[in-house]
């Protein structure tokens, strides 16, 4: 398992990378945010997972090859972002995408929107934050 974590800064809103063996869940988006259900920031902890699964949507990979004129993900550009993407479509998992806005949303979107999390494990891949 890899955690990364940090703050975004100079950005409104940004947008996330999930990568899932199976379904994603809150339960697996807990366990990256690494905060107990017994903690003081359990509830708060709560109303971010379930932001993040509501807002995670399939990442139309197709078309983004297609509007690109690349044959396949392998030939997408090397940056972080493109990384992290290429990373769980190695891995055969399903790929979604969500975005987290400052201005617009509740404080759980406005944390998200803020974090910098790299969390990977054996059934979830999950970035926010440097995209």
């Amino acid at each position: 398992m890899k955690v990364r974590i940090g703050f975004v800064t100079n950005s409104s809103s940004t947008n996330f990378i999930v990568g899932v063996k199976d379904n994603l869940t809150k339960e697996l988006v807990l366990k990256a945010l690494g905060i107990d259900d017994t903690s003081p920031l359990g509830p708060l902890a709560n109303d971010i997972a379930q932001f993040i699964v509501a807002e995670a949507k399939p990442f139309p990979i197709e078309e983004t090859l297609a509007d690109y004129d690349y044959e396949t993900f392998e030939d997408l550009p090397n940056n972080p972002y493109w990384e992290s993407v290429k990373k769980v479509l190695r891995r055969g998992w399903m790929l979604l995408r969500g975005d987290a806005s400052l201005n617009e949303g509740e404080l759980a979107e406005t944390i998200v929107s803020n974090l910098s999390l790299v969390y990977e494990d054996d059934e979830l891949f999950l970035e926010t934050g440097r995209m």
